[in-house]
This record gives C-alpha cells, structure tokens and sequence, in this order.
C-alpha cells in the first residue's frame, strides 16, 4: 500500500486498517523478545518502587504537570 492510496481512504477505512495491522502486530509480538534495554528499565522502575525511591502522582497533579 502506498501514500496516495492511504490518502484515498476514508477515515473509517483508515481506523479498521490501522485495528487490523495492530492485531497483526500483536500476534507477532508474541514470538519477538523484548529488547535488553526494555528489561533495564523495567528492573530499574521495580527497584525504586521496591525503595520507595518512586513518586505517585494523583491524575489532577499529573494533569497540571503537562499542561
């Protein structure tokens, strides 16, 4: 597929195709180990919040954060 049929389609045809390529990657994701760094940070995360090093945030403070 390329960008001027893309371009052609509707934005209901847009969404489907995207939900059909996220299905697709899905599965596929299943046989693909996740990348060393991926484990890093993740490891990481585990050990602040195992430290009570990690900060929470209330939806509202997170809201006010990024406006």
């Amino acid at each position: 597929m390329i960008v001027a049929e893309i371009n052609k389609m509707s934005v209901e045809e847009k969404l489907l195709a995207i939900e059909e390529l996220w299905e697709s990657l899905r599965h596929d994701a299943a046989n693909r180990p996740s990348p060393e760094w991926h484990e890093a940070i993740l490891s990481e995360r585990q050990r602040e919040m195992d430290s009570a090093e990690a900060e929470y945030l209330t939806i509202q403070e997170l809201r006010q954060r990024y406006r």
